[in-house]
């Protein structure tokens, strides 16, 4: 890759995570101000979600607890490019593409839930694996 490409993909790459990591804020406000049907959906969907134990996949911490410091992670990774930081955003893109498919998973199928939020930081958890793989091929 070349300089201005990998600058170009860097940029990228931040940008995406910056998206996440603003998905994750809004589920942080909306939650620490009891406004999910406010902020985030219209039919209440969204707090029916965040009562369910998906909401809280790990130790019953709300999951956007974990995508505020993945994703502001991987905007640094993006930007510095140094392995100590590098190392544990790929880390948190495979643990977080793996989750956004079984999140999916229960919003489609169990669930029967149109979360748009939720899908939007399923889409930036993937395209950030994507874009590890591609980093990693590309040297």
């Amino acid at each position: 890759m070349t300089a201005t490409a990998d600058i170009v993909f860097r940029v990228l790459m931040a940008g995406v995570a910056a998206v996440g990591l603003g998905d994750s804020l809004i589920f942080a406000y909306n939650a620490w101000h009891n406004k999910e049907t406010e902020v985030t959906c219209k039919d209440g969907s969204c707090v029916r979600l965040s009562k369910t134990p998906y909401a809280r996949v790990f130790f019953n911490i709300p999951n956007w607890a974990f995508g505020i410091p993945y994703y502001a992670i991987t905007v640094l990774a993006a930007i510095i490019a140094k392995p100590w930081i590098v190392a544990p955003a790929a880390l948190g893109a495979i643990i977080s593409t793996l989750l956004s498919f079984y999140l999916i998973y229960t919003l489609v199928i169990k669930l029967k839930v149109i979360c748009r939020l939720c899908y939007l930081a399923h889409a930036v958890n993937i395209v950030l694996f994507a874009m590890w793989i591609v980093a990693g091929a590309t040297g």
